[in-house]
């Protein structure tokens, strides 16, 4: 009993560590070279392949010792190799669909101002998003509301007025690509400037 209890703890798969490792190291390279753009697009459109390797690692450690093994470091070495490919050449061709790779945008910055004369309340509808911002009250000066954005693709500001009464809208633009879970723009949002708003305190503001 305590001979196949022994057999079964050592009959581990090497696939989990390999791949883990090597996700680790891609994650670095993404981080300290801002000279290689990786194909993390790619990488997701062939999840089923990924379900391929491990049904293919599952099936190897039925095989007996040494072999379970090393077949299954093999298997790993294999998924390493192909998603290591795409992610730094990409698929290519046309019939993939969109870009292998998700464009980043160059940072750009612009003054926003809304004066609003006369209104005595205003709804503001602000969306932060990265790299955050910076709100403070504005002292010597007419405007409803004033600052200076910094944004990627777009942004959205849309102001009107119904009476005494203002609304302003202030937000990343929702078709921008710039999702902060995706990896190359970790190292993208490190070189942005905060959003700097300033709201004016002399209407109620909801």
């Amino acid at each position: 009993m305590s001979e196949l209890t022994h057999e079964k703890r050592h009959d581990r798969s090497l696939f989990g560590p390999i791949v883990l490792i090597a996700i680790g190291l891609f994650l670095l390279l993404n981080q300290v070279n801002p000279f290689v753009d990786l194909h993390w697009l790619d990488v997701l459109r062939l999840w089923p392949l990924m379900l391929v390797f491990l049904g293919l690692n599952i099936l190897v450690l039925q095989a007996p010792r040494p072999y379970s093994a090393f077949l299954s470091g093999l298997i790993a070495i294999i998924a390493v190799l192909v998603f290591g490919y795409v992610l730094l050449y990409g698929l290519g061709g046309t019939w993939w669909g969109n870009r292998s790779s998700q464009a980043i945008g160059d940072w750009q910055t612009n003054t926003i101002h809304y004066a609003a004369p006369g209104v005595e309340t205003a709804v503001f509808d602000i969306t932060i998003g990265p790299p955050g911002a910076d709100l403070y009250a504005l002292e010597d000066s007419r405007n409803l509301i004033e600052g200076v954005v910094f944004y990627q693709d777009d942004y959205l500001f849309e102001t009107d007025t119904n009476g005494r009464e203002a609304t302003v809208a202030l937000a990343p633009n929702e078709s921008s690509e710039s999702w902060v879970f995706w990896p190359n723009y970790w190292r993208e949002y490190g070189e942005a400037n905060r959003w700097e708003v300033g709201i004016s305190p002399r209407v109620l503001s909801a």
